[in-house]
């Protein structure tokens, strides 16, 4: 799945590079649009792992700076620091509550941004919420410190954790984020969208999906009595933020 993923968002983005090399430059004219980007913001994360109940919100921040290729496809980097929760109940024992960091670059795609063209130097609110949607597809790395010690029953198979090349259980995990997918609005603060020589302000309205590549993010490896992996599904978790963002 992720496979296809990646190869129909490379696709798209040859198609779209090619229909834009002749494209006047943003603001038409000789106008030079706004190419780098640096957004600060803040959120809540939740974790989807091997509990029965997400529950309990973390938070996260990020740092990003992202570069415009051409008009609408700008690529980037990140980093997030941020937890992860989930609480115990009385069905399951098991909570996390741990710190993550990770670093990650993507790509993101400002469809209405390209299909509007050059347009008009003052533009609605409208139009300008539409140019600013888009969707990102990009790849990752996060590393989880575990606070509190997770909940272990020698006697439950399912509460047993990731262990380290010494047999011991691991309180630090790591994994590879692969997709991350990222969709949401960039609106400016002022109706002069592209205005030359200033730099613009934005609010960043984000959602984030980070999907692990194993089942270590909650600090859970839970296991049957044989010593055979209790289901095969990888943890992933989701980042809801907002930010403020600087265009110049």
């Amino acid at each position: 799945m992720k496979q296809y993923l990646l190869l129909l968002f490379l696709n798209m983005t040859c198609v779209l590079l090619f229909g834009q090399l002749n494209c006047p430059p943003v603001a038409g004219g000789s106008t030079v649009s706004e190419k780098f980007h640096m957004t600060l913001g803040a959120g809540f994360t939740r974790l989807y792992g091997d509990i029965d109940n997400p529950g309990k919100a973390g938070w996260g921040t990020y740092g990003r700076l992202d570069y415009t290729i051409i008009r609408g496809l700008n690529i980037g980097g990140e980093g997030q620091i941020g937890s992860l929760e989930a609480d115990s109940t009385l069905v399951d024992p098991r909570s996390v509550k741990g710190n993550y960091a990770n670093l990650g670059i993507s790509m993101s795609v400002y469809p209405f941004d390209m299909a509007f063209g050059t347009g008009r130097r003052m533009q609605s609110f409208g139009e300008q919420v539409a140019r600013g949607f888009y969707l990102g597809v990009g790849a990752g790395f996060i590393y989880n410190f575990h606070r509190a010690r997770n909940y272990r029953d020698p006697n439950n198979p399912s509460t047993f954790g990731p262990l380290d090349s010494n047999g011991e259980l691991r309180q630090r995990t790591g994994s590879l984020l692969l997709p991350v997918l990222n969709t949401g609005f960039s609106i400016p603060f002022t109706k002069d969208t592209f205005r030359r020589n200033k730099g613009l302000w934005s609010l960043v309205i984000n959602g984030q999906f980070n999907f692990a590549d194993n089942d270590d993010m909650d600090g859970y490896v839970p296991l049957k009595g044989d010593g055979t992996r209790l289901g095969t599904s990888n943890d992933y978790y989701s980042f809801y933020s907002l930010g403020i963002r600087y265009s110049l």
